[in-house]
């Protein structure tokens, strides 16, 4: 069972990494952040069915065909937690070695997106002082 969750944890943090250092070399220069979240999603939705995947390949080769409530949630949590662990991993190496500035650029949208909002001055003012801090 350990194996199982190993192997499709491992590739369900292969495909959130990949998708997300795909979009984030096409946006080197002019970050998208509006479409990022999107991606973001998707690339979730994707490595989160590789939950459904290694439960259901635990459940037809190792057991035959038929898996408890028990064992098909503790595959499940233990491919989530390998795929947290290696998708933790690769966006620290990647923010801190690839793309330092992040944070700033992010901040400078948002501070955008507040400023072209139907907001009052007082509410944009203290938004963006959130954001700040």
């Amino acid at each position: 069972m350990l194996r199982k969750a190993i192997i499709f944890g491992l590739a369900a943090g292969a495909i959130n990494i990949v998708v997300g250092f795909f979009t984030m070399r096409l946006w080197e220069t002019e970050m998208d952040f509006s479409s990022g979240e999107l991606w973001g999603y998707v690339s979730m939705l994707l490595a989160l069915s590789m939950v459904y995947v290694g439960v259901k390949s635990y459940r037809d080769k190792e057991l035959g065909g038929s898996i408890s409530y028990g064992k098909a949630f503790s595959i499940g949590i233990g491919i989530v937690l390998i795929a947290s662990i290696v998708y933790v991993i690769g966006w620290i190496l990647y923010f801190n070695f690839m793309m330092p500035d992040f944070a700033d650029k992010y901040l400078e949208h948002a501070v955008a997106q507040i400023e072209q909002s139907n907001s009052t001055e007082a509410e944009k003012k203290m938004q963006i002082e959130d954001m700040k801090s």
